[in-house]
């Protein structure tokens, strides 16, 4: 049986996941620039959440999904920004061709 101060504390939990990351958002979309996020930091976080959230409906643990789709929204949003707003490469279009 779940305690009801175990949930609190969950949606607790989930709450501070989702305004840990949401400085992070706010500033890429502010500056416009993705250059110093890891592409694989986000693809891994993204793979956590997902995994995460899949765990967390198999054993029906609201607060785990709460937390996992507000980290997962969050990644996201800025795996976005980095690979489709605000793409960068090392190269120029001339050196490529």
């Amino acid at each position: 049986m779940k305690s009801e101060l175990g949930e609190i504390f969950g949606y607790i939990t989930a709450m501070i996941n989702f305004f840990l990351f949401l400085p992070q958002v706010l500033h890429v979309y502010k500056v416009k620039d993705t250059t110093s996020i890891s592409s694989n930091f986000i693809l891994l976080q993204i793979l956590s959440c997902t995994s995460t959230l899949t765990y967390a409906i198999i054993i029906d643990e609201k607060p785990l999904m709460v937390s996992s789709i507000s980290i997962l929204i969050s990644s996201s949003s800025i795996g976005y920004a980095k690979w489709f707003l605000y793409p960068t490469s090392k190269y120029t279009y001339e050196e490529i061709v």
